[in-house]
């Protein structure tokens, strides 16, 4: 509560709004001190770092309150507060100040499996970021998709699984889409996703959703040089006929730049690579192991498999993150 703009005031007004212990002195209350914050302003203008003070300079007066909220793994960076949420969870607002303050944050869906056989890679889960959000003292929910699973079947070369949607305060990130495998015409396509999913063979790459990630890239037919095409990234859909993933999208909410969301490789006869951000890698046939999985709370998505047998594993999709910054001190 702000202190009276007109009539008397007192120290114990003053301490009152700003705090301090007993016995008190006007000398404890500049500006910038411990008690009250930099550029606070009365009636008479802001109140003095240094020099003459005058219990009227605070005449109209009041603390500065900054926001305080629980979830998430919480670190700091400059004067913001940072709430990650690797899985699902709730942002817990207990206040949201007086200084009219607003937030940012950034939603990631879980990012697709890459297919089996000559695979597509896997797309990147849907990429959404705002800044300037308002937001108020209650609990919000917050949902985490999962990355969608890589394939191994010796009788069905199959698509990788979509990932699972992310969202928070009404906003909803789609999950990456599947890289086709080939199996049958129906699968050689890749899947429609927050980012799409590379094809195979004469499959064409799937849609990515617009605002949130972009286009698989189709496979090749060339049966002499047989490839999957890489899954779309955040930042770019997939391109050129080497499987290469899709570039992922940089974000500095955390108070550095981290690049996340990028596509999975699709397969061919050597290695392709992930579009960056924990995309995963494809392999080829001789790889023992099979393709990588993307890397977790990325969103990216896993790589594609080349592999005559189905003895290998396509890579999974990494899983989506919620992220939350916000003012906390001046």
């Amino acid at each position: 509560m702000a202190i009276s703009s007109s009539g008397s005031i007192t120290m114990s007004d003053i301490q009152t709004e700003f705090g301090g212990s007993n016995p008190i002195s006007l000398s404890e209350y500049y500006a910038g001190g411990s008690n009250v914050g930099a550029n606070i302003s009365g009636n008479n203008g802001t109140i003095p770092s240094s020099g003459a003070i005058d219990m009227g300079d605070f005449r109209g007066s009041s603390n500065v309150v900054y926001p305080n909220a629980t979830g998430g793994t919480i670190t700091t960076s400059g004067n913001n507060r940072i709430h990650q949420f690797n899985s699902s969870g709730t942002f817990a607002v207990q206040s949201v100040g007086n200084q009219n303050t607003t937030l940012e944050w950034l939603i990631i869906a879980g990012g697709a499996g890459g297919g089996q056989h000559v695979g597509g890679g896997g797309g990147a889960g849907g990429h959404q970021n705002a800044s300037g959000v308002s937001f108020n003292a209650t609990n919000y929910t917050i949902t985490v998709g999962a990355g969608g699973s890589g394939v191994k079947q010796t009788s069905a070369r199959t698509a990788g699984s979509n990932g699972s949607a992310s969202s928070a305060f009404g906003t909803t990130s789609t999950g990456g889409g599947g890289g086709g495998g080939s199996l049958s015409n129906a699968n050689y396509h890749g899947r429609a996703g927050g980012s799409g999913g590379g094809g195979v063979h004469v499959g064409g790459g799937g849609a990515g959703q617009s605002g949130q990630g972009h286009n698989g890239r189709g496979g090749s037919s060339n049966h002499n040089d047989l490839t999957g095409g890489g899954g779309g990234g955040a930042a770019g859909g997939a391109s050129g006929n080497n499987g290469s993933g899709g570039g992922a999208k940089s974000s500095s909410i955390t108070g550095s730049s981290v690049s996340r969301a990028g596509g999975g490789g699709g397969a061919r006869g050597n290695q392709a690579s992930g579009g960056g951000g924990g995309g995963g890698a494809s392999s080829s046939s001789n790889s023992s192991n099979g393709s990588s999985d993307a890397t977790a709370n990325t969103g990216s998505g896993g790589g594609g498999v080349r592999d005559h047998e189905g003895n290998r594993h396509s890579g999974s999709g990494g899983s989506g993150v919620v992220i939350i910054a916000y003012q906390y001190q001046g």
